[in-house]
């Protein structure tokens, strides 16, 4: 069998219906393209507009950071993972192609410790933050909380002694 002209790989009933012509087709590969350079070179905002999405952006953070949520850790031979599901109303404000800095994921409300990084973009879920640290870096991490912890511990303990004290001079 001999392979069909492009012309003729059309649907049947299409082109008997004259629907379909290779003139159609280039005007509609034509607007597709113009689409396609729309979405690549948006026209640019105005500092009123920028300042109405920053607005939008940090309320939208405010408002739905409690919808947040995050998974338990888990391990390979090299790496800790983590992944966090952003509610949509904030994953909306996330840019595209690119991973976010510490300091942007903070902004975007997520608590995190110390060395996570965000390592890829699920492109199918967009929403979710993946991040990774080296087992080494969790370590460390676990330890200067440990301390931190202990030394908060001992803040609290010369507080509470403080308190006791005074109250004995008060009762006395």
């Amino acid at each position: 069998m001999q392979p069909r002209s492009k012309e003729i790989q059309q649907p049947d009933h299409a082109v008997s219906q004259g629907r379909i012509t290779k003139e159609a087709d280039h005007k509609r590969s034509g607007k597709k393209k113009a689409q396609i350079a729309k979405q690549e070179n948006p026209r640019e905002l105005t500092e009123e507009e920028k300042q109405q999405l920053l607005e939008r952006k940090l309320a939208d953070i405010e408002d739905f950071k409690g919808g947040i949520k995050w998974s338990l850790t888990y391990y390979d031979d090299v790496y800790q993972y983590r992944h966090y599901i952003l509610p949509l109303e904030i994953a909306q404000h996330l840019p595209r192609n690119k991973l976010l800095s510490r300091k942007e994921l903070l902004e975007y409300g997520l608590s995190l410790s110390d060395f996570w990084e965000h390592y890829m973009i699920h492109r199918p879920e967009p929403h979710i933050i993946l991040l990774r640290r080296t087992k080494k870096q969790a370590e460390e991490s676990y330890a200067a909380n440990s301390e931190k912890r202990r030394l908060l511990e001992e803040e609290k303990k010369k507080k509470r002694q403080k308190k006791r004290e005074q109250a004995a001079k008060k009762a006395a």
